[in-house]
């Protein structure tokens, strides 16, 4: 992956600079996308601007996505925290039982991104290339909890905090085409030993939706 934005920054780079930009100096796209991780993921809308320099091939492309977030639950709490946690907000007076469960209760994920943009020569393909950051918020997880009160056998479910908020930093590549619709990769650092988080999306022009409506 390392050597695929490598060989497109150089690409990008090395391009002649006689072109200036031939279609609408900026443009709103809106669209989606999915961000998957081994033990965070993501998914919901995705809104991008890019504005070219005046007189010029190159621009800025600046983006926001927000959405659902969950996660996975990596079996790595001790037995005394989850505890500590179900004894504070059991209704019962006595502890029968509790199941931990595979994934999180989720929550939101927030991402935004800046990139630099360039318009190919006598083209309507762009590319635009830069830092991106995905944030999770803080995920917690939801542990069915038996518990007896007299008589009574009371199952509810117990919330325990689980993981703070996360930023999960990376690199996205948009492509843009015919001045229509762009697709989007982005890949993200390393954390830990889990596998890399990845995002792909697409977005439309919103003047492009427009005309194709009528």
């Amino acid at each position: 992956m390392k050597s695929l934005f490598t060989l497109l920054s150089i690409v990008i780079l090395f391009t002649p600079l006689t072109s200036y930009a031939q279609s609408s100096s900026n443009a709103l796209f809106i669209g989606a996308e999915y961000s998957k991780g081994e033990s965070l993921s993501g998914g919901g809308f995705a809104l991008d601007y890019g504005q070219f320099f005046k007189k010029s091939a190159w621009g800025m492309n600046l983006g926001f996505s927000g959405g659902p977030g969950w996660g996975v639950y990596q079996n790595d709490m001790t037995n005394a925290k989850v505890m500590t946690h179900i004894r504070e907000q059991m209704s019962g007076n006595t502890y029968l039982d509790h199941e931990m469960p595979e994934k999180t209760n989720g929550g939101f994920y927030f991402s935004g991104r800046a990139l630099l943009m360039r318009q190919f020569k006598n083209t309507a393909f762009k590319i635009a290339v830069g830092p991106r950051v995905n944030y999770f918020l803080k995920q917690e997880l939801d542990v069915l909890t038996q518990s007896q009160d007299g008589n009574s056998i009371i199952d509810e479910y117990t919330q325990i905090p689980y993981t703070d908020g996360q930023f999960i930093p990376g690199l996205e590549i948009n492509m843009t085409f015919i001045d229509a619709f762009s697709l989007k990769y982005a890949r993200f650092a390393k954390r830990d030993d889990l596998t890399p988080m990845q995002s792909i999306g697409i977005t439309f022009n919103v003047n492009f939706i427009s005309y194709a409506s009528y």
